[in-house]
């Protein structure tokens, strides 16, 4: 059985994503799985979209988007196509500018539909014995749906929706043994072990979704090193996924670095600001009412988190800019509404 499951996946290439991109494609697909997760999670938990969470739906469709659009850059074309992926950005574009006032029922449809479209588009394979692309379960599609269902859990712990949570969490079952299962055919890059063992999956909290987020992230990172380094990182091994094998797991460790901008900040852990302490694992700061949902990227050689700031109690929302000047520290800005009027936000972490 064994050296028939190896021929199998001899025949098969799963590889949307260029060798060299493996565990960045990954971690962009997962990203992008959580955020559309959150954004479900916030109408599903809140009833609809309204004014005091539009923002915050917003910025997590904003920030899907941005994933799928890294994620299409470093697809192989040929032999993929990347025109899937524009269409999946499109449809977020599209959503987050209507999606003021748009009822639950609604919201929650143009959601899903899109996420099952994300993984339609990631559910291909390249069979190396007809050069034929076709459909087939991937690690990558598996992924997805992780990430979808922890952010779908993550949302409604915070706002308290335990029913929802639960069902995330039992959807997210079902997609790691799938993914498993995926992983055992093509010996692509998923490694169930590390998602069923996150602290979540045992007991739901605001804190076990804290320590579990880095841990998910890593633990894509890890199995798509792993797959590149097992392939020489070459994409032709047994198997290589949409994301599947080349560079060393990110993101980068601490005293590494990234594109000249010096050690990545670690965020997994707590900060103290300007404005309180800053949970960016929890997405809030100060108190559990102020949320803060953003990304880390490089930009002109330093590190910056771009994102929105927002109020459980209240419609109050904006924007937030913080440029680190060390693995340490940050200086930035906030800005409220339309406005435009920016306000100081500093920051340190003893992280290190």
């Amino acid at each position: 059985m064994q050296i028939a499951r190896i021929a199998l996946s001899l025949a098969l290439l799963s590889s949307w994503v260029q060798p060299a991109a493996a565990q960045d494609g990954q971690r962009h697909i997962l990203d992008a799985g959580i955020n559309l997760g959150w954004a479900a999670g916030i109408v599903e938990s809140d009833g609809g979209v309204t004014p005091s969470n539009q923002a915050e739906v917003g910025g997590d469709l904003a920030r899907a988007r941005e994933h799928v659009a890294a994620l299409r850059g470093q697809v192989a074309s040929p032999p993929y196509d990347r025109s899937h992926l524009t269409a999946i950005e499109q449809q977020l574009g599209r959503l987050a500018g209507r999606i003021g006032g748009m009822p639950q029922g609604e919201a929650t449809r143009e959601l899903y539909q899109i996420r099952r479209n994300f993984r339609d588009a990631l559910r291909v394979i390249l069979s190396a014995q007809t050069g034929r692309l076709q459909r087939a379960g991937t690690c990558d599609a598996s992924i997805l749906d992780v990430g979808f269902y922890f952010g779908l859990g993550h949302t409604a712990i915070q706002r308290g929706n335990s029913d929802v949570a639960r069902r995330a969490r039992d959807s997210m079952g079902r997609a790691i043994a799938d993914g498993e299962r995926v992983q055992r055919r093509l010996v692509c890059p998923f490694d169930a072990g590390a998602y069923r063992g996150l602290p979540m999956m045992g007991e739901q909290t605001e804190e076990t979704y804290r320590r579990s987020l880095p841990r998910a992230q890593q633990a894509t990172a890890r199995a798509a090193a792993a797959r590149g380094a097992t392939s020489g990182g070459s994409g032709g091994g047994p198997t290589t996924s949409a994301t599947g094998g080349g560079r060393s797991a990110g993101p980068p460790s601490r005293g590494s670095a990234d594109s000249g901008a010096g050690p990545r900040p670690d965020i997994a852990c707590v900060w103290r600001s300007s404005y309180g302490e800053i949970h960016w694992s929890e997405g809030w700061y100060g108190n559990r009412t102020k949320t803060l949902r953003g990304s880390l990227r490089v930009e002109d050689g330093q590190w910056v988190y771009r994102g929105t700031w927002g109020r459980t109690d209240s419609p109050r929302s904006g924007a937030v800019v913080l440029t680190f000047d060390s693995p340490r520290t940050f200086r930035g800005y906030w800005t409220e509404g339309a406005s435009g009027r920016q306000t100081s936000w500093t920051g340190s972490s003893s992280c290190y």
